[in-house]
């Protein structure tokens, strides 16, 4: 810090800029007020971002699940979710993606073995479709 002249993220992010005064005090095991301060205020808006994708996660599942299933009290289920959400944390609003759910849809009804092999990476595909086979034939 004394020699950069800014704290930085174990993985060598710059988190801020600091003064001699504060290298010093983080070398004698405290945290600068500066830095703590921005650290904590990340941890907020990271818990708040994670909160928002999870439940928007589930929302969405929910949502495919009742459209796979032909369950129209599901999918309005799903949009009550939505918007109770929306009600309640207006600055932070959950859109759905439907050309996402749309695919889970389609992924839902194919089976297993066709998932596995549709999320390999391009390189082991070959390989996971041959391994595939060797079970079907089994």
């Amino acid at each position: 810090m004394m020699t950069s002249g800014a704290y930085r993220a174990p993985r060598g992010y710059n988190v801020n800029d600091t003064s001699n005064a504060e290298a010093l005090m983080k070398m004698i095991g405290f945290q600068p007020n500066s830095t703590a301060d921005i650290q904590d205020a990340k941890g907020q808006a990271l818990n708040m971002v994670g909160q928002n994708r999870m439940r928007s996660m589930e929302i969405a599942e929910h949502w495919a699940q009742g459209l796979a299933a032909g369950d129209m009290a599901m999918v309005g289920e799903a949009r009550a979710w939505r918007d109770d959400w929306n009600e309640k944390n207006p600055t932070t609003p959950i859109r759905v993606n439907m050309p996402g759910v749309i695919r889970r849809v389609q992924a839902m009804r194919q089976d297993a073995v066709l998932r596995t092999q549709k999320s390999a990476p391009a390189a082991l595909k070959q390989t996971v479709r041959r391994e595939l086979a060797e079970t079907r034939s089994e």
